[in-house]
């Protein structure tokens, strides 16, 4: 099933299993959880030339935790199927917001 990872600008869409869309706001609050983790050395956080860190992330990240997490014993994956779309021409679908 599609699922709509919009952005501010633009948007992605991703494959995911039925279940996943149906629990979307839930799957997406544990998604943004584990990503904002400082203790998690995942490969989405940036250097700044200060020293600080920040997030730079797009559905890729989504999908590897997505398939990592919650889809690890599944047959069914995540898989992205168009980045930086217009958002605007895909209202029909369901659609999760960073």
């Amino acid at each position: 099933m599609k699922l709509l990872v919009r952005f501010d600008v633009d948007a992605d869409i991703i494959d995911v299993p039925q279940h996943v869309i149906d629990k979307k706001d839930s799957i997406c609050s544990k998604f943004y959880k584990w990503l904002s983790d400082k203790h998690n050395h995942h490969s989405y956080w940036v250097a700044f030339n200060n020293g600080t860190k920040g997030l730079c992330f797009r559905s890729d990240a989504l999908v590897e935790w997505l398939n990592k997490k919650v889809l690890n014993d599944h047959a069914e994956k995540a898989l992205i199927l168009e980045q930086f779309v217009a958002f605007e021409d895909h209202t029909d679908l369901p659609t999760i917001f960073f």
